[in-house]
């Protein structure tokens, strides 16, 4: 809960603050912001690290698509800020925090009904038709529905709406009234703006389990071919005792097993001293008679 709290505060401030400052300042945020993520990475799990930082990557591009190059929506000083990337891995991971103090079910009911009321109110009721926003719509209820990680997607959802509310109402970002190009109206935030964050959500996913296998996978080979040298290594002196556990070059020689000619005896190699029986056949030379 407290987590949860501490990672929603941040990022009302972060909009608030970023509504009053320049270029700069903007900039300077966006250091910090970077700073919070990490501190906040720290305290999950390496796959939901994984997630995250898919998630930052995956959004920067849907940033720079829908932002700068297609013009759906645009910022305050008509540019990328430098805290939008960052803030993307902590909304996810708010909802993340989300998921842990509140039961999924109850999660996804709100959700889902929460989109699906914002859809219709975009349609008959609010001050600026949404239709881009309903499109949306379905597409997270089927996610919602349907998918695994339907308590991640909701919780995401929640989060995502409510900085939405905040943020176009403080003027740090705002929504075209039309789709560019399209002519499709379009809400401020648009009610279905949440799908788009489903998919950033969905592909962070899938890369990020592909890619914590694949680690793990090299790891084991690696942890295998190790395993493997150590029992050749071992096999090598398996008949020394002495040699366990010591490399093989840095083993001392073993002493001669004959050792030197001791005719006196003086040196006591036990080799030249054992008195060995030696078997002696004694052979006779006949001569053969001579026929002649």
């Amino acid at each position: 809960m407290t987590r949860a709290a501490a990672i929603a505060a941040y990022l009302a401030a972060l909009l608030a603050v970023d509504s009053q400052v320049g270029i700069d300042g903007q900039r300077a945020l966006g250091v910090l912001t970077w700073l919070v993520l990490f501190a906040l990475l720290v305290r999950f799990p390496v796959e939901r690290r994984a997630q995250a930082i898919g998630v930052v990557v995956f959004a920067t591009i849907g940033e720079v698509t829908g932002s700068l190059i297609w013009g759906v929506y645009h910022y305050r000083l008509h540019n990328l800020p430098l805290f939008i990337p960052p803030a993307h891995g902590i909304v996810y991971l708010s909802g993340l925090a989300l998921v842990g103090i509140v039961r999924a079910r109850w999660l996804v009911v709100v959700a889902a009904v929460g989109a699906v009321g914002w859809g219709i109110a975009g349609l008959t009721v609010l001050p600026q038709l949404d239709v881009a926003g309903a499109v949306g719509v379905p597409l997270l209820c089927v996610f919602l529905w349907r998918s695994s990680s339907r308590a991640t997607y909701a919780g995401v959802f929640l989060v995502v709406a409510a900085l939405e509310l905040y943020g176009t109402s403080i003027g740090t970002w705002r929504w075209a009234t039309e789709l560019p190009g399209l002519g499709i109206p379009d809400g401020n935030p648009p009610s279905g703006v949440a799908s788009g964050y489903v998919w950033f959500d969905v592909m962070a996913l899938l890369v990020a389990s592909w890619l914590v296998a694949q680690v793990r996978k090299a790891k084991a080979a690696a942890a295998d071919v190790g395993s493997h040298r150590v029992e050749r290594r071992n096999d090598l002196v398996r008949d020394k005792p002495a040699f366990v556990g010591q490399l093989v070059d840095q083993a001392p020689p073993a002493p001669d097993a004959i050792g030197p000619v001791d005719d006196g005896r003086d040196d006591r190699h036990p080799a030249p001293q054992r008195e060995e029986p030696v078997a002696v056949r004694l052979a006779v030379a006949r001569v053969a008679p001579d026929t002649a």
